[in-house]
């Protein structure tokens, strides 16, 4: 069961847990999350071997339990989110994935609205088509409080990154506008 919060963490305190996204991709399956395109999200563990282990701990069994909040590490950083898990069963262990919004944007948009993902250790590939029987873990993330946030947040980020490539400001939000309406067709729902 996810916990909802939209917190600011302390950096110094949090630093050596985050880890760093190496890949994304997705998965939609009849049968899992209502048939809701999922994002598959391959993380850096080879510093914290703690979380492979856990991550191949779930293959022996069936739910475990685990706890999620999206956080902030600086509210004025609007190129960064942090989502906060907390796996409690059956390995225990605690780490921020932070998600750059420029690069995962649209990874992060399809677990605010879809309530969930994947998460998978990208020692064992980065790749779903690659690694399709890789140890991986199925987190709910829920999120429907900080959805009007997050659409901002959103824009934001993608306009900033057309600004640092020399585009106009109003071309920029625009250009953005475009670009997060087509990532959000991609989402889908298997029937």
């Amino acid at each position: 069961m996810s916990k909802l919060q939209w917190a600011k963490i302390d950096l110094e305190k949090h630093e050596r847990r985050i880890v760093s996204v190496v890949a994304t991709s997705s998965i939609a399956s009849i049968g899992i999350a209502d048939g809701k395109n999922l994002p598959v999200i391959f993380i850096d563990t080879t510093n914290r071997p703690d979380i492979k282990n856990a991550i191949h701990n779930h293959l022996f069994v069936e739910s475990g339990d685990v706890s999620t909040a999206w956080v902030r590490v600086d509210t004025k950083d609007n190129d960064n989110i942090q989502l906060l898990i907390e796996l409690k069963k059956p390995s225990e262990c605690k780490f921020v994935i932070n998600f750059e919004i420029y690069k995962h944007g649209g990874s992060v948009d399809l677990i605010m609205n879809n309530g969930g993902c994947y998460l998978q250790s990208a020692e064992d590939g980065t790749k779903v088509s690659q690694s399709i029987n890789a140890p991986r873990i199925l987190v709910e993330v829920i999120s429907p409080k900080i959805l009007n946030e997050w659409d901002k947040i959103y824009q934001l980020g993608i306009t900033r990154m057309f600004i640092r490539k020399k585009i106009k400001p109003k071309k920029a939000a625009d250009m953005a506008e475009s670009f997060i309406k087509l990532m959000k067709k991609m989402n889908f729902r298997m029937k």
